[in-house]
């Protein structure tokens, strides 16, 4: 039950950080909105190292039990957010076909096995090759579209992330959470000025943003064991502490929307590190936001995986049907728009979904 209570004030937060994606995506304020998914990675890997030390018997299991649990974990959280990305990908198919981009029945047969690939998450293994030219209007770069990067890195570094928290912490102790994703950032800046590790003409970007992916999900692997610290050493805290570190937890997360908003200096590593301590404050119970409860807040969180899949072929058809040159009314719209398909999308799929996927879970002894 511990594991399914939700925090609000993280709830919203999820929110604002796909909010801060999208407006980058969009060109419009954030010239550094792509550092907010580090933040989801940081959650993940907090909350999945949670999950595997509530349930003791999981640490207890064999290095061969543990390694199939956890295969099973790392394909139930893709499995997860699948009705949205196979969402997002069938709008971005129907608009390629309807575009005549792809046409005759050879050329459909490669888009499927693309599509598949991609549908399936595999990007990030790099099961087909790169640059597969379909016509001479559409040729297959790497992704049909480029915002499920987050999905396919996860897919790899997910598992890898929850072998290692359990192999290397026992040598290394928290190093393993601070130290590594530093080395892992350093290669992405060493390369390329920065921790996106985003130019995908670069052969090494499958390598580069897989880092990427482990070093966010070590971070919440860090966020995880500060909190618990906290937990189990500080046993009271006065009122006038707990008033003060609540105001520093909400300003330090107001910075990171702060800093990701400033051009020309490069500061993602900054922005990251306040995610972790911004984070580390909010799961220690040491503020006041642990408390907070509140269901339009939590609204708020369910439709923040949907707003980030969705942005791109909601507003591409947005674009179509409402044609405007005014840029603000065009950003107004596509937001808007992007919200309400987000929050239908929620209502309408994911009780079914949840339902099929127990289902399926107990033909697969998954459960």
């Amino acid at each position: 039950m511990l594991l399914k209570q939700k925090n609000s004030l993280i709830e919203l937060e999820r929110f604002l950080a796909c909010t801060a994606i999208f407006f980058f995506h969009q060109g419009f304020l954030f010239t550094s909105g792509w550092v907010f998914v580090e933040f989801f990675y940081i959650l993940t890997g907090y909350f999945s190292l949670k999950h595997f030390a509530i349930n003791k018997s999981k640490n207890q299991m064999s290095d061969e039990h543990y390694a199939n649990h956890v295969f099973r974990y790392s394909i139930k959280k893709f499995i997860q957010i699948f009705p949205f990305i196979g969402c997002s990908m069938l709008l971005t198919a129907i608009t390629n076909i309807s575009d005549g981009k792809i046409y005759g029945i050879k050329q459909l047969v490669i888009y499927a096995i693309i599509f598949f690939e991609n549908l399936l998450g595999l990007t990030g293994y790099s099961v087909l090759q790169r640059n597969i030219v379909i016509n001479e209007y559409f040729t297959y770069g790497w992704m049909i579209d480029g915002i499920f990067w987050y999905t396919a890195a996860l897919f790899v570094a997910l598992p890898i992330f929850l072998w290692s928290a359990r192999k290397l912490e026992q040598s290394m102790g928290i190093w393993i959470f601070t130290v590594l994703p530093s080395l892992l950032y350093g290669v992405c800046i060493v390369r390329y000025n920065s921790l996106s590790g985003w130019p995908t003409t670069d052969p090494y970007v499958y390598f580069m943003l897989n880092f990427r992916a482990l070093a966010g999900l070590l971070l919440g692997g860090a966020v995880y064991r500060f909190s618990e610290f906290a937990k189990t050493n500080v046993k009271c805290i006065k009122k006038s502490l707990k008033t003060l570190l609540c105001m520093i937890e909400i300003l330090l997360f107001a910075m990171t929307i702060m800093l990701s908003t400033t051009a020309g200096i490069p500061l993602d590593m900054m922005v990251v590190i306040l995610f972790v301590f911004s984070l580390t404050l909010t799961m220690s119970g040491m503020t006041y936001t642990s408390d907070i409860h509140n269901k339009f807040l939590d609204e708020l969180g369910s439709i923040a995986m949907p707003v980030f899949c969705l942005q791109y072929p909601v507003c591409n058809i947005v674009n179509r049907i409402i044609t405007t040159t005014g840029q603000w009314t065009k950003l107004v719209m596509d937001y808007i728009v992007l919200i309400i398909v987000s929050w239908i999308l929620v209502k309408t799929i994911t009780k079914p979904w949840v339902t099929f996927t127990k289902k399926l879970y107990n033909i697969c002894g998954m459960t």
